[in-house]
């Protein structure tokens, strides 16, 4: 069972982002979730893209999105069932994320726990498997994750690679460490 307190994530606002512009500024990517105010992640975009870093945007919770949002996210990661509400139509995985791409979506990645995940983005439509490893608590699993994703992107691997090392982590040694990209 998860439980969520909200405690500081909660508040978080406009002007805390807004009085906090310079953390933007040397920064390749913003990692933001749902667990904050939405006005705090329409905040966030703004500066992160006029300093040039990447945002990468990881659906906590199972809130509405403006098309305005969803267009300024460089990376959206999400599961299947989170899709699933926010795409009440019937169709496929690929329908809905294609959805969510005519709405703005930039690249998508959707996880389905012990079945791998998806890439999605104008140019990729790939399916990863996810590692063979008994699950024992997935709580943390998606933020784990997803920083596994800005890792590897920090160290200079292209999406679809890093995608790759987030789901199923190497059991080769780790890169060495590259410039980070802008």
């Amino acid at each position: 069972m998860v439980s969520v307190i909200a405690g500081a994530n909660a508040s978080l606002t406009k002007d805390d982002i807004s009085k906090n512009e310079a953390l933007f500024q040397d920064a390749a990517y913003c990692l933001l979730q749902s667990e904050i105010p939405l006005a705090a992640i329409n905040t966030a975009c703004e500066p992160a893209h006029e300093h040039r870093a990447k945002v990468i945007f990881k659906l906590s919770s199972d809130i509405y999105l403006p098309n305005e949002l969803i267009a300024a996210i460089d990376i959206f990661v999400l599961n299947a069932q989170q899709l699933a509400i926010m795409e009440s139509d019937e169709g496929t995985i690929q329908e809905k994320a294609q959805r969510q791409q005519q709405r703005g979506a930039q690249c998508i990645i959707v996880t389905q726990g012990e079945n791998g995940c998806y890439l999605f983005d104008h140019q990729t439509q790939h399916h990863y498997d996810a590692a063979p490893l008994a699950a024992i608590d997935t709580t943390g699993a998606g933020d784990a994750s997803v920083s596994a994703l800005a890792s590897y992107l920090l160290y200079g691997y292209k999406l679809p690679e890093a995608t790759s090392v987030a789901i199923l982590p190497p059991v080769s040694p780790r890169p060495e460490k590259v410039a980070f990209p802008r």
